[in-house]
């Protein structure tokens, strides 16, 4: 039996879980990062201020669970590429290294996009070893994806991405524009709840091999 603890500080939420390899996720907590009425998002400086007040408040909230933790992952970049830097994992890294030093187990960086995969494989365990494809949609990621093995480990290939705009930066864009609080999804689907009867189609533009809203 191995108990994991699992850290990720991404763009707009801090999260902390740890997970049994024989009784599954044991907690999980996550604060969403503030972002000023009629903004559009946060600066990196702004994320890594929240990300360093956020961890110790979920350390807080996990520790009872903390006991007998053997291994450590965490999200240090957003892709597995040598041009993939966001300041705002480097604060989940700098806590992943602390502790992997202070309480001697091992620790393990992983991408924001691979652990995107690596969720959707815990939904369907019969992925593991196996190739297959995966869209990525996020706040501001919308790939198509081919996920592959060498041994035990997954390497992603870009299949298909935007050129412009994702589709979450477009909803959240309308929100905000119509007064709603960023991140703006679940404000505007609970709008969009109210108005099943009026729909509106967005043009959509043929470019191969990408995704575009401008056109």
């Amino acid at each position: 039996m191995s108990k994991f603890l699992g850290i990720d500080t991404s763009c707009y939420t801090t999260s902390l879980a740890v997970y049994d390899s024989e009784k599954g996720l044991i907690c999980e907590e996550r604060i969403i990062l503030k972002v000023k009425m009629g903004g559009r998002g946060l600066s990196q400086s702004n994320m890594v201020y929240q990300h360093v007040r956020n961890l110790p408040v979920l350390m807080q909230r996990i520790s009872p669970s903390l006991g007998d933790v053997s291994v450590i992952g965490v999200s240090s970049f957003p892709r597995r590429r040598a041009d993939s830097f966001m300041p705002a994992f480097l604060v989940g890294k700098g806590l992943a290294d602390s502790l992997s030093a202070a309480v001697h187990i091992p620790m393990y960086q992983f991408s924001h996009q691979e652990n995107h995969a690596l969720s959707a494989i815990r939904e369907a365990p019969e992925l593991w070893g196996k190739d297959f494809y995966l869209m990525h949609l996020s706040g501001g990621t919308q790939d198509v994806l081919r996920c592959a093995w060498k041994q035990n480990k997954i390497e992603i290939q870009e299949l298909i991405t935007t050129r412009d705009i994702t589709a979450g930066q477009l909803i959240d864009r309308i929100g905000v524009a119509l007064g709603l609080p960023f991140p703006a999804g679940k404000h505007l689907e609970i709008l969009a709840m109210e108005g099943k009867d009026k729909n509106y189609v967005l043009p959509m533009t043929k470019i191969l091999n990408a995704f575009s809203f401008s056109g």
